[in-house]
């Protein structure tokens, strides 16, 4: 998939250094600066976003920085703190959310201008609201493909907000469970639905006019010890990532498989599953498996392949058609990949990590 390039060193303070490697990438830029008392703070999942127009490349650490995706500098002076979600809403508006390292506290949701780095707003905090009674801490984000919406994810329910005015918008959307079990969401290319994954292994369409349930089960099947669909007592399929094909037929999902009662806590089996969506009975196109986590899941711009990326520190890739394994898997990371995109026009992908860095990779067929 890629061929043998120069990786270039970006630190934080905008020097570079270039330097021959053993891995492919193209590109390591530094997301997280590094700290005098590494111990006091947990290790931070970077994460990655292209803009629209793929000109900036925005990482999540403990700041949020933008990179010129050509030159592999930063553009502006680092800003937003240490946020856990980050989405653009245009080529010049990008959305952070901060949590606050009391956890009682609320998470912070900015609007930022991505030309001067400026905040534009910050949006009402709607912990204990009529719609919303729980603390607003939010474990997934995203952006409607028309930009005017952003779906946040906490405590089971789904919230809406209108962009333009920062309000929120109706009820929230939920499917009754207490705690924060709603772990990732994703748009359908054409707005009409949102997609959730549970921490319980289930998959939920919404209609984004009704707000009522367009699927309401869909779950994860899962691979555990090579058999796809072995579900044994104690064990339960999370799902950590959803991602749609371009053309909204399909569906694709991480699946964590995890020992709930600690028998073996070791394990963190992976597994990708994939769905045509095309009706009101979703059905399971195909399910591979992993020895590994699956964090993150992402179409090719064309929609012929998927991209992977996990514990296992590197980017694998799957014809989106039949699920069979395709190329050679990306390896350069030292710790998880937390995030990974593909770049709307170029032949690249970006990748964040647990090891503090997001890398540019070339791709290639």
């Amino acid at each position: 998939m890629c061929g043998v390039l120069l990786t270039v060193m970006v630190a934080a303070c905008d020097t570079t250094e270039t330097t021959a490697r053993t891995d492919e990438s193209l590109a390591t830029l530094t997301a997280v600066a590094h700290s005098d008392r590494p111990e006091v703070l947990p290790p931070l999942a970077v994460r990655v976003a292209f803009s629209p127009d793929g000109r900036l490349l925005a990482t999540s650490g403990d700041a949020v920085r933008l990179w010129d995706v050509t030159t592999r500098r930063q553009t502006v002076a680092e800003f937003g703190g240490r946020a856990h979600l980050i989405a653009f809403v245009s080529n010049d508006t990008l959305v952070t959310v901060t949590a606050d390292t009391v956890a009682t506290k609320p998470d912070t949701v900015r609007v930022w201008d991505t030309t001067t780095g400026a905040q534009r707003r910050t949006l009402p905090d709607a912990s204990y609201s009529p719609r919303f009674r729980h603390t607003a801490r939010y474990t997934a984000a995203a952006v409607s493909p028309d930009s005017r919406m952003l779906a946040l994810a906490g405590y089971g329910q789904v919230l809406l907000w209108d962009l333009a005015t920062g309000e929120l918008v109706g009820d929230p959307m939920g499917n009754g469970h207490v705690g924060p079990s709603l772990k990732t969401l994703a748009f359908s290319p054409d707005g009409r639905l949102l997609a959730t994954g549970d921490r319980d292994g289930t998959v939920r369409l919404w209609d984004i006019g009704s707000r009522k349930p367009y699927v309401s089960d869909m779950p994860c099947r899962g691979i555990l010890g090579g058999q796809q669909g072995l579900r044994p007592e104690g064990w339960i399929f999370g799902i950590e990532a959803l991602a749609f094909s371009p053309d909204g037929r399909t569906l694709a999902a991480a699946c964590e498989t995890t020992d709930v009662y600690g028998v073996q806590p070791e394990r963190r089996d992976g597994a990708v599953q994939a769905w045509d969506v095309t009706g009101r009975t979703p059905a399971v196109r195909w399910v591979t498996g992993s020895r590994d986590r699956v964090n993150v899941v992402s179409f090719a711009p064309d929609g012929r392949t998927l991209a992977t990326g996990g514990a296992d520190m590197r980017v694998r890739w799957w014809d989106a058609a039949s699920g069979n394994a395709v190329g050679q898997p990306l390896a350069g990371h030292e710790v998880g990949i937390s995030d990974l995109a593909y770049h709307p026009t170029q032949p690249l992908v970006a990748t964040g990590s647990w090891d503090g860095t997001a890398r540019l990779w070339p791709v290639s067929g």
